[in-house]
């Protein structure tokens, strides 16, 4: 495998959750390549962005004095890089050792794929929904009456992932 990623991990005031990303994901580099990891820190009232910095010299840190949205964040850090594939992260996340190598084989094997995501688990490994529709009458009434699983009634459940 060829391709790189460049990384970018957006962290506020979340020391310990991004030493541990920071960690995660340079066990999943040792199988892929990353092209370069960019931490925004976004107006961190810490030293934390300074600590990690300092622990990872080769990391590229940028550091905004005012807080900003979580996509302007992934912005900036995207401008750092420039490899052919692009990861934003929260600082929460821990990656799965194969994680990288998994994705950038699924982008290479199909080039015409934009986006690519894995899936996410709680700490006791419980699946987490990290999607939804776009919200209909349906939708925001199922979620008013606390019904979580209004989404498998339409028979898409897992279809993507057979």
């Amino acid at each position: 495998m060829h391709t790189a990623v460049d990384v970018v991990i957006v962290h506020h005031n979340t020391f310990d959750l991004t030493r541990r990303c920071i960690a995660s994901l340079l066990e999943s580099s040792q199988r892929a390549r990353v092209a370069s990891i960019t931490l925004v820190d976004n107006a961190s009232t810490d030293s934390s962005g300074e600590i990690l910095a300092a622990q990872y010299p080769t990391m590229i840190v940028r550091r905004l004095e005012r807080p900003h949205s979580y996509a302007a964040a992934c912005n900036i850090g995207a401008l750092a890089g420039s490899a052919e594939y692009l990861l934003l992260s929260n600082s929460d996340v821990e990656f799965n050792p194969n994680f990288l190598q998994v994705c950038l084989t699924h982008m290479e094997r199909f080039p015409h794929v934009g986006v690519c995501a894995g899936n996410q688990r709680y700490p006791d490994q419980r699946p987490q929904r990290s999607w939804g529709y776009f919200p209909g009458w349906g939708e925001i009434a199922a979620t008013m009456a606390g019904i979580e699983f209004f989404h498998n009634w339409r028979g898409h459940r897992q279809r993507h992932w057979r």
